[in-house]
């Protein structure tokens, strides 16, 4: 993606690059990435991979960890060096919160995550793939990033979610009844009629409505 395609209420859109002319970045599927960053970790001769277990305690003075093991009994095990790695609701930084002393906060942000995908159209992307688009509305935005498969992912982000520009009207004719999902739609945006042909209620064919995700780093 060599720039940011911005989608404003009128309908009008135009372009932020990321840096110099054919300079770009990637819009890499997750999943392709783990998999990609496992296999070369699996070259390493010291380093070994195990799946199926979960970290249930960790002593940071005796540098021992309790795993437990999806089809064995839990594991002791003692190491020189631990590093927590493990997200959000780290279980290592709960179990060091029981044994020293240190500040910590946690706060959650109004926004919530949902993702949908922009189908191909006539056998092609339905937006232009090189950029990442972002519909910047009031409190929240939405983006789009184009997927190897022909795609777009589209997430919306924010108390309520929406669209704009006249190539998205596909996605209100193809994603109807989602309605009960958008809590505030209309009042989300500054404007009462985001662009002539996009509906407020949505939906997404074949697949079981979900509410929005929590954001988590």
């Amino acid at each position: 993606m060599h720039a940011r395609r911005i989608h404003t209420p009128s309908g009008k859109k135009y372009s932020i690059p990321y840096g110099k002319k054919n300079q770009y970045i990637l819009s890499v599927d997750r999943a392709n990435l783990n998999r990609e960053l496992l296999t070369a970790a699996e070259k390493y001769s010291n380093t070994r991979l195990y799946f199926g277990h979960k970290l249930m305690e960790c002593n940071a003075k005796l540098g021992t960890l309790t795993i437990n093991r999806s089809d064995q009994p839990p594991l002791e095990v003692t190491y020189d060096l631990i590093v927590g790695c493990d997200g959000a609701f780290s279980t290592v930084r709960k179990q060091f919160m029981r044994q020293t002393r240190f500040n910590y906060s946690h706060e959650y942000i109004p926004h919530g995550y949902m993702e949908l995908t922009i189908p191909p159209r006539d056998g092609d992307f339905a937006m232009e793939p090189n950029y990442l688009h972002i519909w910047p509305r009031n409190t929240f935005m939405m983006i789009a990033l184009p997927n190897m498969v022909i795609t777009h992912r589209h997430a919306p982000l924010g108390h309520g979610n929406g669209a704009c520009g006249k190539e998205l009207a596909v996605v209100a004719d193809t994603w109807r009844g989602l309605g009960g999902l958008m809590p505030a739609w209309r009042g989300a945006w500054r404007y009462p009629q985001p662009e002539p042909g996009v509906s407020p209620t949505w939906g997404v064919q074949g697949s079981t409505p979900r509410a929005s995700s929590v954001l988590q780093s």
